[in-house]
């Protein structure tokens, strides 16, 4: 009985190398994909750098220091956070081309004997993280520049993933729908939906809501007290959180990929 346990695990451990090692060459396949500087630049001019320009404008020129927040303020910097992350992951982002990157590449992949599903969910989890590490470096920065307290930045950088999360559904998702596999400049990717201009009004749009939303709930936490603005808060922001989340996996659980 031992013997045949011991052939059945080399077995199992056998059919899962492969697998392993296939993952191991989609991640360094789409890592590669990253490789274009003129895509990164284009990305980076429309996401980062409106964020970092506006934050360093705020905390030297203009002397912003945010070191009066509390640990009661909590609840406002993970809302920050996650409007921080909502304004920089848009459709310039690297999960709003990401599929597109694979131009005709994808139809081959496709045609392996493999999950697609499982390989696009593959490609977001790539992506997402590369842009989590991207919004840490941002916050932090953001935070310390600003003078916030350890608890605060903890809770901001917490928002500022959960956005990203978020975020990425929406434009990985955006960018299956509005799939380019022949562009030929990454402007073309960029553009798709509307152009420059109607990206510019969302991201004015986004970050006007954005600061009407932190600047209230900060008005209500100061008004009132702040352990029932902050669950109140929390409660709300979990039951958007939920609803968008099984709004895509419903959306990509029931869809058809064909290309």
């Amino acid at each position: 009985m031992s013997g045949a346990n011991t052939q059945e695990i080399r077995t199992v451990k056998r059919k899962h190398r492969p697998n392993q090692g296939m993952a191991r060459q989609f991640i360094r396949y789409n890592l590669g994909l990253l490789g274009n500087p003129t895509l990164l630049m284009q990305s980076i001019s429309q996401t980062i750098f409106p964020i970092g320009f506006f934050a360093i404008i705020m905390a030297f020129q203009n002397g912003l220091s945010l070191r009066g927040l509390t640990v009661r303020d909590a609840g406002v910097t993970f809302l920050a956070g996650i409007m921080i992350a909502v304004m920089t992951i848009n459709q310039a982002s690297l999960s709003g081309v990401f599929i597109s990157l694979e131009r005709q590449n994808l139809g081959f992949i496709k045609s392996l004997p493999i999950d697609f599903k499982g390989y696009l969910w593959l490609k977001f989890r790539i992506v997402t993280a590369i842009q989590a590490v991207i919004l840490l470096v941002i916050v932090v920065g953001v935070g310390v520049l600003t003078k916030l307290v350890w608890i605060d930045i903890l809770t901001l950088a917490i928002g500022a993933l959960v956005g990203n999360w978020l975020s990425s559904l929406y434009n990985f998702t955006r960018d299956w729908r509005l799939l380019d596999l022949t562009w030929t400049n990454a402007t073309q990717l960029f553009n798709r939906g509307g152009g420059n201009m109607a990206n510019g009004f969302v991201l004015l749009g986004g970050i006007i809501i954005g600061v009407l939303l932190v600047s209230g709930y900060a008005a209500l936490v100061t008004a009132y007290s702040p352990i029932v603005v902050n669950a109140v808060a929390i409660v709300l922001m979990m039951m958007a959180g939920t609803a968008v989340l099984m709004h895509y996996y419903r959306y990509w659980k029931s869809i058809k990929l064909t290309l």
